[in-house]
């Protein structure tokens, strides 16, 4: 992404909704999780039982840090199409940028963050400050013409005035591109 692009900015309900469905999903997974946590909790003395529980809660820090380190959105960003980036606009946060703004999360929550959102021109709040990140909403994805691609592979409308072409042109295939870590680097940083 280039600075010569309009970029539009996550608005308040679309980043309330990825907080919803983060959070929601995060509930599952604490709820999934809590039955084994309890029932390891009564084999093992009581402090090892409390870091445990200390570690079991700080997954939900390490959960929007990690998917906004590594991918920029976490899973309720990128179902309601937004990512976070840098202020520059660089491809990745750095795990540093993700760390600060969801540390500041906390302070967020509690209305200042919702408040910060709605009167920024940038839409930002405390924690996007603090971390030169803003949350931009992603283009949607087209098809060759132009036209937005439908959603769930279904085929967009044609007028019944217009037959579609007998071939498409045929985009060169490309490469995948190569990624500069192996699978045991993704887990263990």
């Amino acid at each position: 992404m280039n600075g010569s692009e309009a970029v539009e900015y996550a608005t308040l309900p679309r980043r309330l909704l990825a907080a919803l469905i983060d959070n929601l999903t995060w509930l599952l997974f604490y709820l999934w999780i809590y039955v084994f946590v309890v029932a390891a909790a009564d084999l093992w003395s009581s402090e090892a039982a409390m870091v445990a529980i200390i570690l079991y809660f700080s997954l939900w820090f390490n959960y929007f840090s990690f998917c906004e380190w590594r991918w920029g959105q976490t899973i309720g960003k990128n179902a309601v199409g937004i990512e976070v980036r840098a202020i520059d606009r660089s491809p990745r946060l750095t795990f540093g940028q993700a760390s600060i703004r969801n540390l500041l999360r906390l302070v967020d929550f509690f209305l200042i963050g919702w408040v910060m959102i709605a009167a920024s021109p940038r839409k930002q709040r405390l924690g996007d400050k603090a971390a030169n990140t803003v949350v931009l909403r992603k283009a949607p994805k087209t098809i060759p013409g132009g036209r937005p691609a439908a959603i769930a592979g279904a085929a967009a409308p044609v007028a019944p005035q217009q037959q579609p072409p007998a071939s498409l042109p045929s985009e060169p295939r490309r490469a995948l591109a190569q990624v500069p870590w192996t699978l045991s680097q993704t887990f263990w940083l």
